[in-house]
Parts: structure tokens; C-alpha cells; sequence
């Protein structure tokens, strides 16, 4: 019974394998590969039967870094600082040569940092150093006035001509003039620094001085700074003088054209007879005072200019006298008198600055350093020649200092323990002559 069962069992399964129906498809075998079918067979190329994933490209290979320079065996502590060239350029060579430094300023090449720490000085002055200090002297708070850089062109252009010259390299800042132009100035003892000066105390004086004569570096930077200088005050004769708008007429060109030209001195030395003159060169208090015959002098004129101005003259009309009376005198005589009763004249024009006159006589002196001071011998008290113009006001002029047609100033030295007066220079007193009537009414 259970054998009749199992068969009609097993019948069943393999009639139900057995029937088309039962299954559609295509089988496989574990491990093998479809059977290939007709259109596969006639295009064995178009698709292979095994295809291969895209292969990944094969890492390069990296080069390796190369080996790191062999340390340099030399210890220069101040290449960074001073060479501009590359660690390369500063090893030594395969000859073991030494190494090359530059100058950061000119690029010239130098065997070792010592050299260039010697030459780097004179080659930052000529670089700029000089003429960076003289541009921040001009753009001083206040600005220097021209008369004080006309000091320091002089200075710097005395050194120039003469870089040797020991008393070209000696400054004294205590002179007035220096001292204005240079020591009060703001950036002017800078600018000598620059330069080379070493500013030093001598015997309670302030001295600028350069201790070695400057070499082609150096003077190239100074000859900088005295172009930079001249650009921003060009020099001109002192005798310059501002037209005035209302002289700007023919008469007042000529008049200006006549200030730019040179002017002969004409320089005359008389020595007094000998009842008049002073035995020694100590003059007497009263040497500085006015004489009774100057009084009356200066007491009629100022009573002839009160008159005038008393006059109902319109001020027009006062104006072209004034311009009159500048045009009639073309020249001024001004002497001057010293304490030893010397006397120096010289002619200047009535439109030239009242530095001038200091500078005239001090070319005549034995002692040039000396500081001095010319005085005017006017009603009710005597007054000081400027030599300076003030801060931002230009120079007075002859003409405005009541100096023309003529005068008679008084020389006053300022003497100290070192420089005193000691006269006129010797080829003047050679050439001096007696002052007699006819030379002393032509002041």
C-alpha cells in the first residue's frame, strides 16, 4: 500500500519535470559558461566572453629630493645684514677663495664684512645720507631763511674747494652766524653730522670737526646736499631787492638790473693824523657816542623830515618823491671806523642787503673769526646795522637802513680769550692813505 503511494508520488514529480511548460529559460551548470547562442557564434569580436575590469595606471614613481647642501663651514654673522646676495654666492668657492660681499647701497664687492663696514659710511653719504639731512633741514617748522642757508652752502662749499684745509674742517658753533644758521636751526647740526662732523665741547665753546680729510665718497654726497641746497635757495647777489608793484615801470626794472650787476668796492683805508689817532686798540666808551657835530647833523635832518611830513601832500605824490630819491643816488659810500681809528670805505648800491656790509668788512680782517657788530650812530641812540633778517621777514636794504647816499658806521668786537682784534689785513694797510679835509667831506 505505502509502495503503491510512493510510486504515483514519484510519477508525478518527474511527469511535472518532464512538460515543456514548466519552466522557460536557460540553465547553467555550476562553473561553466552559457552556451553560446547563433548570434553570438557570428560575431565572435563584437563580445568577448570574459571582459576585464579598466585597468589602474601604475603609480610614478617619485623623484627623490636632492640632498640637502653640506653646511658652510665659514660663521658670518653679518651676512644677512649687510649682503643682499644669495647663501650661494657667499660660500666659499672650490679653490676655498673667500666670499664675496656686496654693498647694499652701490653693489661693489667686498672680500669680507669689515670692508664693507669701513666703506659703508662715505657710501651712505654719497648715496643720499648728506642730501636726505639737507632736505629735512629745509623742511624745518619754521623753514630756515635764505640768509642761513647761504651760511651753510658756504661751509659745505669751502669744504668742497678745499677738503684739506684744516680750518675748513673746524666749525665753531658759537659764532652768531653759524650759530643761527646751523646750531638753532632745527636739522642743521644733524647735517653736519652727515657729513662728517663730529660736534664736540672745547674749552666750554661747541666745536664741529672733522677729524680726517673726506674722501671721493664722502664729497660726492656733500656736493649732493650743496646742489639740494642751492636748488631751494639759489644765490644771488645780497644786493637783490622785491619790486615794488607801483615800480614797475621802466625806471624800476632798470633799477633791479642795476642791484644784479657787480659792483666795484672802490675800497679806500685811511689811518687818522697822528694828534687824532689812539695810541692803543682799547677804545673808550665814548669811542661808541656820538660827537657834538654828529648830533646837530642827525638833529637837522630829522627837523627837515618833520617839515616835510607836516606839508598837506597827497600820498601819491609822496610816494614818487621817494622813488625819486632812490633813483638819484646810484651808489652808497660807507665807511667804516675801527678802534684804532682805521678807517675802511667801500661802495655799495643803495639796493644791496646789510649782510653784505659784514661781509665786506670781515674779508678785510686779520682775524676773520671775530665777531663784531656795526653801529649807527643816530638820534637819540645809536642802533645796530641788522646782519641777519628776522624769522620770516627779508633782508633790509641800505636804502631802508637810511644808509644812502652816505655813512659813517662804528666797528664793535665781540673779543674773547682766543680772538681778539688785531687790525686790518696787511696789503690794506699798505695801501692806506691820511684822512684829510678833502677825503673826509665826501661822507
Amino acid at each position: 500500500m505505502m509502495k503503491d503511494k510512493m510510486k504515483d508520488f514519484m510519477k508525478k514529480v518527474t511527469s511535472s519535470s518532464g512538460t515543456p511548460s514548466s519552466f522557460k529559460g536557460t540553465s547553467h551548470v555550476l562553473g561553466s559558461g552559457p552556451s553560446p547562442s547563433p548570434s553570438s557564434s557570428s560575431h565572435p569580436a563584437s563580445r568577448p566572453t570574459n571582459p576585464t575590469p579598466n585597468p589602474r595606471p601604475a603609480p610614478t614613481k617619485r623623484p627623490s629630493p636632492p640632498p640637502p647642501p653640506a653646511p658652510t663651514t665659514e660663521f658670518t654673522p653679518f651676512t644677512p645684514l649687510i649682503s643682499s646676495t644669495s647663501s650661494a654666492s657667499r660660500r666659499p668657492d672650490a679653490n676655498g677663495a673667500a666670499p664675496a660681499v656686496a654693498c647694499p647701497s652701490c653693489g661693489d664687492a667686498f672680500h669680507s664684512e669689515l670692508s664693507v663696514s669701513e666703506h659703508l659710511d662715505g657710501c651712505l653719504a654719497s648715496a643720499g645720507g648728506a642730501r636726505a639731512r639737507a632736505a629735512a633741514y629745509l623742511a624745518a617748522d619754521p623753514p630756515p631763511p635764505a640768509a642761513a642757508v647761504e651760511v651753510l652752502k658756504r661751509l659745505l662749499g669751502n669744504l668742497l674747494r678745499d677738503p684739506r684745509s684744516d680750518k675748513f674742517r673746524r666749525v665753531r658753533l658759537g659764532n652768531p652766524r653759524i650759530k643761527e644758521a646751523v646750531a638753532d636751526r632745527e636739522g642743521g647740526v644733524e647735517l653736519l653730522e652727515a657729513v662728517g662732523f663730529r660736534v664736540g665741547d672745547e674749552d666750554g665753546e661747541l666745536f664741529a670737526v672733522m677729524d680726517q680729510v673726506p674722501g671721493d665718497a664722502r664729497l660726492a654726497g656733500i656736493r649732493r646736499a650743496v646742489l639740494l641746497l642751492e636748488r631751494a635757495h639759489p644765490s644771488a647777489p645780497p644786493a637783490q631787492v622785491e619790486a615794488d608793484p607801483k615800480e614797475s615801470c621802466s625806471n624800476g626794472v632798470d633799477g633791479q638790473e642795476e642791484v644784479k650787476k657787480t659792483v666795484d668796492r672802490q675800497i679806500r683805508v685811511f689811518f687818522s693824523v697822528p694828534g687824532s689817532s689812539v695810541p692803543d686798540h682799547d677804545a673808550p666808551d665814548s669811542f661808541y657816542n656820538l660827537t657834538g657835530e654828529e648830533i646837530r647833523n642827525e638833529a637837522k635832518m630829522r627837523r627837515e623830515r618833520l617839515e616835510q611830513s607836516r606839508l598837506l601832500i597827497p600820498k601819491s605824490y609822496k610816494e614818487k618823491l621817494a622813488l625819486a630819491a632812490r633813483q638819484k643816488y646810484k651808489q652808497a659810500v660807507i665807511r667804516v671806523q675801527f678802534p684804532d681809528r682805521v678807517i675802511l670805505q667801500g661802495v655799495f648800491l643803495p639796493g644791496e642787503a646789510t649782510g653784505s656790509l659784514y661781509e665786506f668788512v670781515a674779508s678785510a680782517l686779520k682775524q676773520p673769526g671775530l665777531e663784531f657788530e656795526l653801529i649807527c650812530p643816530v638820534v637819540p641812540k645809536s642802533r645796530v646795522v641788522p646782519h641777519f633778517p628776522k624769522p620770516g621777514e627779508r633782508a633790509r636794504t641800505l636804502q631802508e637802513e637810511d644808509l644812502v647816499p652816505s655813512a659813517l658806521l662804528k666797528f664793535k668786537p665781540k673779543e674773547t680769550d682766543s680772538i681778539v682784534f688785531t687790525g686790518l689785513l696787511d696789503e690794506l694797510l699798505q695801501a692806506s692813505e691820511p684822512l684829510t679835509a678833502a677825503s673826509q667831506g665826501t661822507v
